[in-house]
C-alpha cells in the first residue's frame, strides 16, 4: 500500500508505549547467523521468547514455508501468534522490519533500504523485501525510502528525540555521500525525531558498527540505560546532557569458539505487560534484572538465557519490532 499521507507531524513512538503486537522472524539455514547444527541449539530459546511475548500481545511471525509454519504451530499452546509467510534471509526483524511511525493520526510504516549491514552478509534480498510485505500484510500504509537504516540504528523517547548509532548510519558502505546534516534532515522529515543524539561506541564483538539497541535504551523521556564499560558510559553521560544516564555493569566477556561475540543487558525487549531480559548465566544478570524492575514496575521481568543466540552475535532487542497500536482512523 503505497504512502498516501502527506503534511502533518510525525512521531516515533517510544517502546514501551501501547503495541498492537510484536514482529518476528523465524530462524533458518539460509543466513549466516544459525547454520548447521547451530540452528537446532537456539530454536528453544525462539520458542521461549515468541511463548513469553505471546502471553502479552499478538505475535506476528514470519515464516518461510508451511513446514517451519506447522513447526511452530506444534510447539507453540496458548497465546496469540499469526504465521506470515514471509521469508527472510535473518532472523533480525528489528533490522529488516518496518518502523511503525505516527503520522498525523495514522500509522505509516517507514520502509528503509537494507544492504546486509553494509554488505557484511550475503545474500539480503529477501531480507530487503520483508519490511513493504510485513506491513502491507496488515494493510498499514507504508513510504519505501532509499537511505539504509537498521532498526537497531535508533531508539526513541517518544517525544522528539533518539539515540542515533553516527558509525552505522554514516557507514559508506551503506550510505555513501551521507552528511550528517543530511542524515538529521531525514530523520526529522520521516519520523519526526527533533534531537539527534549521536553516540559512537562499540562493544567488542558487535558486527554492527555500533547499534545503540547493543549498549544504550531509553527507559523513559529522559531516562537511559548505559551498559558497557565506565569510561564509555562516562563519554556518553558526557555526549547526553540533560539525560539521567543509569549505569549498567555488562556481563563478563563471552566467547563461542574463540570468538569474542557481544553480549550485554541493553538488548531488551519492552512488550506491553512484560520486558524479555537478555541473561548468561553471571552474577550480574540479578543486577541488570533489579534496575529494570526500578524502571518499569508494571511490567514482568522475564530472563531469557541468551548465550546460545549468541552465535549470531544480536540477542532478544534484535530480533523483535514492535508494532504500536492503531491511531485513530486505524482499525484492527
Amino acid at each position: 500500500m503505497a504512502d498516501a499521507i502527506t503534511g502533518g507531524c510525525r512521531r516515533l513512538p517510544a517502546e514501551w508505549e501501547p503495541h498492537q503486537g510484536t514482529w518476528m522472524s523465524w530462524p533458518n539455514r539460509r543466513g549466516d547467523s544459525f547454520h548447521g547444527e547451530v540452528l537446532g541449539r537456539v530454536v528453544p530459546t525462539f520458542l521461549e521468547i515468541v511463548r513469553a511475548l505471546a502471553s502479552s500481545e499478538t505475535v506476528f511471525l514470519n515464516v518461510s514455508d508451511e513446514d517451519e509454519a506447522a513447526l511452530v504451530a506444534r510447539e507453540i499452546a496458548g497465546g496469540v501468534v499469526e504465521l506470515y509467510q514471509i521469508p527472510t534471509n535473518e532472523p533480525w526483524c528489528r533490522d529488516h522490519g518496518p518502523v511503525i511511525v505516527d503520522a498525523a493520526g495514522e500509522r505509516l510504516a517507514t520502509c528503509w533500504g537494507f544492504n546486509g549491514w553494509g554488505g557484511k552478509y550475503q545474500p539480503f534480498d529477501l531480507d530487503a523485501a520483508a519490511a513493504p510485505q510485513m506491513a502491507d500484510a496488515l494493510a498499514i500504509k507504508t513510504t519505501e525510502l532509499p537511505l539504509v537504516l537498521e532498526g537497531g540504528m535508533i531508539d526513541s523517547n517518544g517525544a522528539g528525540a533518539a539515540l542515533v548509532a553516527r558509525k552505522a548510519l554514516l557507514d559508506p558502505r551503506r550510505n555513501p555521500g551521507l552528511t550528517q546534516g543530511r542524515a538529521e534532515e531525514v530523520l526529522r522529515r520521516e519520523m519526526g525525531i527533533e534531537r539527534v543524539l549521536w553516540l559512537d561506541e562499540q562493544v567488542p564483538g558487535d558486527d554492527t558498527d555500533g547499534h545503540v539497541d547493543v549498549y544504550a535504551r531509553f527507559v523513559s523521556e529522559d531516562q537511559i540505560i548505559a551498559c558497557h564499560d565506565q569510561e564509555a558510559v562516562a563519554r556518553i553521560r558526557s555526549a547526553l546532557p540533560g539525560f539521567e544516564i543509569l549505569p549498567l555493569d555488562p556481563p563478563p566477556g563471552l566467547e563461542i569458539e574463540g570468538q569474542r561475540v557481544p553480549a550485554g543487558y541493553a538488548n531488551f525487549y519492552i512488550a506491553n505487560r512484560c520486558v524479555l531480559l537478555p541473561v548468561f548465566g553471571t552474577p550480574q544478570d540479578d543486577a541488570a534484572a533489579a534496575l529494570l524492575r526500578q524502571c518499569f514496575p508494571g511490567r514482568d521481568i522475564i530472563p531469557i538465557d541468551c548465550r546460545e543466540l549468541a552465535w549470531g552475535l544480536g540477542s532478544i532487542h534484535c530480533l523483535t519490532q514492535q508494532l504500536p497500536v492503531p491511531a485513530k482512523g486505524d482499525s484492527l
